[in-house]
């Protein structure tokens, strides 16, 4: 099997998140590790089905309080681990939000004040 190499790169990072499908389905779970592109949640497999469009709301502290990016996704795979998810389209607020949690957060580069609690310049 040839390796496929990730368009960026994913980290071990725990959010809440809630999975939602149409009117029929809303459960709150958490994620096992998350990349620009998509995340991996500790959820049961049989829940959804792959291929199966839902939103993903990830709830992210920011300034002392829960803020809740809301983006389309679809399951790509269920397994023993968990269920992976493939990110669509999202706004300017979520990209920034994604990318302090990946990459600034872990590198201690300064951010800018009130982004995420905690991280002020």
């Amino acid at each position: 099997m040839a390796y496929k190499k990730r368009a960026t790169e994913r980290r071990a990072v725990t959010l809440d998140i809630y999975i939602t499908h149409k009117l029929e389905y809303s459960a709150r779970w958490k994620t096992k590790d998350l990349s620009l592109h998509g995340a991996l949640i500790d959820m049961a497999q049989d829940d959804l089905a792959p291929n199966c469009d839902v939103e993903a709301i990830l709830v992210v502290g920011s300034c002392g309080r829960e803020v809740r990016h809301h983006i389309a996704a679809r399951i790509v795979r269920t397994g023993k681990n968990g269920v992976a998810l493939r990110f669509g389209g999202y706004g300017n607020k979520t990209y920034t939000a994604l990318t302090h949690l990946l990459y600034v957060k872990r590198t201690g580069l300064p951010t800018t004040s009130g982004m995420i609690a905690g991280q002020g310049g």
